[in-house]
């Protein structure tokens, strides 16, 4: 591109006030404009190389200029088995416009920033200049004194009915749960162990993040009339969303609290189905187990049931006539194990001596699942963690181009058994570092083979020693099978870094790994 016509450019955009130059729009005041540099259009056209006329093959994408090279056979023979498709330059004249559109698309982002039509929105300039500021509390801060904050949720009139029916109806489906607010709690406390910082950790958590309350949870209208997604919602509505998820969850394992009677005793045995192996535990310390009988199966094909299976480690229990004027006494015990129709409880020294409780006998009791609240508060942190959501959101003007070639998708290392779009799959996924790709999801129904495409992929990445790969699932059935179905064949054939380092769950029985998992 020849400096005069750079320079026209320049002038051009200097001049600008209210006006948008590269979409050639003028608008009243500098709020439109600014909503207008954040639509996919404006951000399209300022990534653009148009205004120019270009004679060859654009250049490929995800590449900078310096990593422009010539196409080898090209420079030999004149020809490119991969034609247009090629992410080299097919001759120098080529090369050369290629890093000179490369240098135009850059002027133009340049200037656009210069004139503040680069598009950020006012919480990515707000971030960027709190991590530039030399003093960023000066900038932003939590609270400041003699200042109260109220945030209202503006409804319109039209719409306020219609809100409030939905959240009556999301309310009144939730039973009573006792809580602080309405019950005393004795929480369970073990001499045996002593406190981690783990433990201290998600008590953190946990104060930082209260259970969600039916009397006191409100939706907001935004989450009712916002139709999709965006960077500026985000974080708002995904906590909203999360809370709704952890009532409705109760709402679910509620179908199981009941009024039972706990056997007591100091010790039971244990023995996984179709194993001929069994465990015997025997409490300490002051402490007994008790047993609940459910009176019908658990089973992971019900949401009731998969969550408490899954998702719950603990019991509320409250000896059956005891509430008093002063109010219930609730108390915490831990689920030790689980069982198809039956739970083994674990009840504290405290437990024991309040409730005066002996071996061998019965006490009536009622009783509440309680959720692991962990990973909610977990997901509410890191929500209000993440400096941006970039990574959720990526600029979808900037089309990712997966550098495909004959050679990769036809490669021998490819099992024969994957099709075109598994392929691409694990084109996709194995595609270097230096080229940046979003996040690469992998959708289809049951049997469709998810999983078989994930390990072929592994396969591909753990042939270079130097990739480190973290395979992360549901479940603990799930992990097994990649080992079971693929990883220990690769290792037997001869493929030793395919030999994994399974992570357990601490308390999980060793009895019940598969013996190939553990070898």
């Amino acid at each position: 591109m020849d400096e005069a016509a750079m320079q026209s450019f320049a002038n051009n955009v200097d001049s600008t006030l209210v006006s948008c130059i590269y979409c050639n729009v003028s608008f009243k005041d500098k709020t439109e404009l600014r909503a207008h540099c954040q639509t996919e259009i404006h951000e399209m056209m300022i990534m653009s190389d148009e205004g120019h006329d270009w004679f060859w093959r654009p250049p490929p994408r995800g590449f900078k200029s310096d990593t422009y090279v010539l196409c080898q056979n090209w420079k030999d023979s004149g020809t490119c088995r991969f034609g247009v498709q090629c992410v080299q330059a097919h001759g120098e004249v080529e090369l050369i416009e290629w890093k000179e559109r490369f240098r135009y698309r850059e002027m133009k982002l340049q200037r656009a920033r210069e004139k503040e039509l680069f598009g950020k929105s006012y919480t990515e300039e707000l971030l960027e200049k709190w991590v530039q500021s030399p003093s960023p509390d000066t900038l932003m801060c939590d609270r400041i004194d003699e200042v109260k904050h109220l945030c209202a949720d503006l409804v319109p009139d039209a719409e306020l009915n219609k809100i409030n029916e939905i959240r009556k109806e999301i309310t009144l489906s939730i039973s009573e749960r006792w809580t602080v607010h309405n019950s005393d709690i004795v929480y369970f406390h073990s001499e045996l162990v002593s406190s981690s910082t783990s433990e201290d950790w998600e008590k953190k958590l946990r104060s930082m993040y209260p259970c969600p309350q039916n009397e006191t949870f409100v939706l907001s209208h935004a989450t009712m009339t916002e139709n999709k997604f965006t960077r500026n919602n985000y974080r708002e509505r995904m906590h909203e969303l999360l809370f709704i998820e952890e009532m409705s969850r109760y709402d679910l394992i509620a179908n199981y609290n009941l009024t039972t009677k706990l056997k007591i005793t100091r010790s039971y045995i244990l023995s996984p189905n179709s194993m001929a192996a069994s465990t015997a535990k025997y409490s300490n310390n002051g402490e007994l187990f008790a047993s609940i009988s459910l009176g019908r199966e658990l089973s992971e094909d019900t949401s009731e049931g998969r969550l408490i299976l899954m998702h719950c480690n603990s019991v509320y229990l409250c000896p059956s006539g005891t509430q008093s004027e002063t109010g219930r006494k609730v108390f915490e015990a831990l689920i030790e194990d689980k069982g198809k129709s039956t739970i083994y409880l674990r009840l504290s020294s405290d437990t024991v001596s309040q409730l005066q409780l002996t071996p061998d006998s019965d006490i009536e009791v009622q009783i509440q699942f309680q959720l692991n609240r962990i990973p909610y508060c977990e997901w509410h942190y890191i929500l209000d963690k993440m400096p941006n959501f970039k990574a959720i959101f990526p600029e979808t003007y900037l089309e990712p181009i997966i550098p495909w070639s004959p050679s990769r998708q036809w490669s021998r290392n490819l099992d024969y058994r994957l099709n075109i779009k598994q392929k691409e799959a694990v084109v996709a996924i194995t595609t270097p570092l230096s080229i940046s790709l979003p996040p690469i999801l992998v959708i289809g129904p049951f049997g469709t083979g998810k999983t078989f495409t994930l390990a072929q992929a592994i396969r591909n990445l753990i042939k270079d020693p130097a990739n480190r790969i973290l395979l992360c699932t549901h479940s603990n059935s799930a992990a097994d099978l990649y080992i079971k179905d693929y990883l220990d064949k690769w290792v037997v054939a001869g493929e030793e870094n395919a030999r994994p380092l399974r992570v357990y769950y601490q308390k999980r029985w060793v009895a019940t790994v598969n013996s190939v998992v553990q070898k």
